[in-house]
């Protein structure tokens, strides 16, 4: 079945804008359709239905893969599932080409936090 799609794979976080998102909402029967018995849909219908619409050559970077360029997300799985920033890992953070990092927790190191709120004040 659905031999008639292309799909194509990327990560789960993703910024998409306010047009793409109101493209998905009138598509959503057609993913309910296609995708209802996906292991791991959100890793593919997004980017499958992109692929298939006008909206394909808005992406920020090509190509679609697994580098977190892609998606503009620091993300660290080789320290953790995912990995706790801390205060130690300020200069990393700071100097990062990437826009958003995943992931903070107040209980594990609250300063990283304010830290991160004070350094973006400038």
């Amino acid at each position: 079945r659905n031999k008639d799609v292309d799909f194509y794979l990327g990560a789960q976080w993703f910024s998409i804008t306010d047009g793409f998102a109101r493209y998905v909402v009138a598509h959503e029967a057609w993913v309910k359709r296609v995708f209802h018995y996906t292991l791991c849909a959100d890793e593919i219908f997004l980017q499958t239905l992109l692929m298939g619409s006008p909206y394909k050559d808005n992406r920020y970077r090509e190509p679609m893969d697994d580098d977190y360029h892609a998606i503009m997300r620091r993300i660290d799985w080789k320290r953790g599932d995912p990995y706790v920033f801390r205060m130690s890992d300020r200069q990393e953070l700071t100097e990062t080409d990437l826009l958003f990092c995943r992931k903070f927790d107040p209980n594990v190191d609250p300063d990283i936090i304010q830290f991160i709120k004070e350094y973006c004040r400038g």
